[in-house]
């Protein structure tokens, strides 16, 4: 409606826009000849728009319509007057009610990658049950013979053990059975038990901790390589402490500036649904408040358009950089991962705050004091930097040092930062 008294009143026709490859010259074939000529001449208002300015340009257009100016400024006058009136049609809003559906209840409190994992699992033990206590299905197993299925689950996951699995699979059948029967929760203690052996024949190994030099010294070559997405990663989830997860999801809104909030001289990261957002809150964030990792996110983050991604690329990729960098420093490929920056920042702010759990819990988010009273325990018995030859730890604390005039000396433009780079 807006528009509509500009196209009567200057006589226009909307058509879409049709360029034949003729007149494109840049798809004109050019190799080993010059290339040919305009097709038209530069046009008199578009001249004067380069020299003269827009209100010259507008003066050439009007000469160009097929009335007057004066009868043109009429004809958009009474345009304007006659759809006045009109009625304007809004386009309806989304509803903002959720979606339901019973598939949503029968998943149970898990994200639907979950659920489906679990529908594969289930699916397998049904297959190796029903042959063994024919004529019964495992539904009819479940509502009459809830003791016969507890035994028979324990001998599953016994079987299941012997052929190699690891224990999370197992660990999500039982999770399964007692999802989709949920009268069965009290009555699986022996598949349970079974697990806790497990669990204390093979206890998962702990990601080893990345040492504060390591993760600083790595952060310098990678700044002199211009891999500049690599050292915000590392930089952001050593002090953060995130997930790997969380560090492929970070863009630039997910950063809260100095200037955009009023909590202080730190930088606030809001993240998205988590693990644990089913029995936390939905939405979390962390901050950063170490000085010379604010300056260079302020360096780093403003050339960046709001959507874009802080890195850019797959899981794997950052694993080959993340690899490559050890390389270069000497340092034993697998020793440390990318999981290990969270384990690692959450040992050296263990060590800042003069072993303050509660202080370190909320940091890291974690929901129980005892999970992180372990996780902390196991990680400091963990010596990884112990590990490292003289060489290898002389050349790591000396590109330490070099971090800071590094950092100093780098600059990113907006023209870097939308390339398309890693």
């Amino acid at each position: 409606v807006t528009e509509l008294p500009y196209v009567l009143g200057k006589n226009l026709h909307i058509a879409g826009l049709y360029c034949p490859t003729w007149c494109i010259r840049a798809d004109d074939p050019s190799r080993f000849r010059v290339p040919c000529g305009p097709t038209a001449a530069v046009p008199s208002w578009f001249r004067r728009l380069r020299t003269q300015g827009a209100v010259a340009a507008g003066d050439d257009l009007d000469a160009l319509t097929l009335q007057t100016r004066a009868v043109a400024r009429w004809y958009a006058l009474g345009a304007r007057v006659s759809v006045a009136h009109l009625p304007v049609r809004m386009a309806p809003r989304p509803s903002t009610r959720p979606f339901r559906a019973r598939e949503l209840l029968d998943r149970g409190r898990v994200k639907e990658d979950t659920a489906q994992r679990r529908v594969g699992l289930l699916k397998l033990f049904e297959e190796w049950l029903e042959p063994r206590v024919d004529p019964f299905t495992l539904v009819e197993m479940a509502r009459h013979h809830g003791w016969a299925l507890n035994e028979w689950l324990a001998e599953y996951l016994k079987h299941c053990y012997v052929s190699g699995w690891a224990m999370g699979r197992a660990s999500e059948t039982v999770n399964a059975v007692q999802t989709s029967y949920p009268w069965l929760r009290g009555s699986l203690a022996g598949p349970w038990g079974l697990l806790r052996t497990w669990h204390m024949l093979e206890p998962p190994e702990v990601h080893p901790p990345a040492p504060r030099s390591v993760v600083e010294a790595m952060a310098a070559v990678a700044l002199s390589w211009k891999w500049w997405r690599v050292a915000t990663i590392l930089l952001t989830g050593f002090w953060a402490l995130l997930r790997p997860k969380e560090c492929w999801s970070l863009t630039r809104e997910s950063f809260a500036l100095p200037h955009e909030h009023q909590h202080g001289n730190m930088i606030l990261i809001f993240l998205g649904p988590t693990n644990v957002a089913l029995r936390g809150p939905k939405r979390q964030y962390v901050k950063v408040d170490e000085p010379y990792v604010i300056s260079f996110l302020l360096k780093v983050l403003p050339a960046l358009p709001a959507s874009e991604r802080i890195w850019n690329g797959s899981s794997a990729t950052f694993r080959t950089r993340f690899d490559d960098i050890l390389k270069a420093l000497s340092i034993p490929i697998g020793s440390i991962l990318p999981s290990s920056l969270r384990t690692g920042g959450a040992t050296t702010l263990f060590q800042l705050w003069d072993e303050n759990v509660q202080k370190l819990m909320w940091r890291g988010r974690w929901q129980s004091q005892r999970i992180l009273e372990h996780y902390v325990q196991e990680l400091a018995a963990t010596n990884v930097w112990g590990k490292l030859k003289p060489r290898t730890q002389s050349l790591v604390l000396k590109l330490q040092a070099l971090l800071a005039q590094v950092q100093h000396e780098f600059s990113l433009s907006p023209w870097e930062a939308n390339r398309l780079q890693l």
